[in-house]
């Protein structure tokens, strides 16, 4: 595929709290026209290709246990 990678926003960094992280509350769906590489020699196309891409995000609590935890603990 060319490009090889593509941007998209994530939500990462620091909330200025040990006990918060950063999470996505709302996404979205876009559209990338990619040119397709085919390993052999047939030729080369576009294909559409979607993605999903955070647009908000949020500090929130991180929860010490997952679901799965709390389930193996109920039996």
């Amino acid at each position: 595929f060319s490009p090889s990678c593509v941007l998209l926003s994530r939500c990462s960094g620091c909330c200025g709290d040990e006990g918060l992280h950063c999470v996505p509350i709302k996404t979205a769906n876009i559209t990338m026209q990619i040119l397709k590489i085919p390993p052999n020699r047939d030729p080369h196309f576009y294909v559409e290709m979607t993605f999903s891409q955070d647009v908000l995000c949020e500090c929130r609590p991180i929860l010490e246990t997952t679901k799965a935890e709390r389930r193996k603990t109920k039996g």
